[in-house]
């Protein structure tokens, strides 16, 4: 009992003299602080992140203008006489459905490359030949 007794005795001396220096008060109270801190700033990065999820992405490849290319590219053929644009884009486009069954044969027999090479070269045979179209 005379233990438990010093014991207390020491714990009140203690606690008066943590009283009574003004310094350790300050140092908690910074040490709270600091910790209120810590977690106002972990809020607010959280609350950021979370603006940022909600945020929607923009595609990258997204076109930027239309894609009015295409449509220029082929108002000749409409305007044309006697409807040489239009019977040259439906043999061009049969042409391309007809050859799409034989393409693995011809990839895996000449390579991807050679392959490549030989269907632009029948693409720009058609293109040449349009220049000038006549029957």
């Amino acid at each position: 009992m005379e233990k438990y007794l010093e014991e207390m005795e020491a714990y009140k001396q203690r606690k008066e003299e943590e009283s009574s220096n003004p310094e350790k008060e300050e140092d908690e109270m910074m040490k709270i602080h600091k910790q209120e801190a810590l977690e106002l700033l972990k809020n607010k990065e959280k609350t950021k992140e979370n603006r940022q999820k909600k945020k929607k992405i923009a595609d990258p490849n997204k076109s930027k203008k239309p894609a009015s290319s295409f449509h220029i590219a082929y108002f000749e053929f409409g305007s044309q006489e006697e409807d040489i644009g239009t019977i040259s884009l439906g043999i061009l486009y049969l042409s391309f459905m007809v050859f799409s069954f034989f393409a693995s044969l011809v990839v895996r027999f000449l390579g991807t490359k050679n392959a490549l090479v030989l269907g632009t070269t029948g693409y720009w045979l058609f293109v040449a030949a349009n220049l000038k179209p006549t029957w």
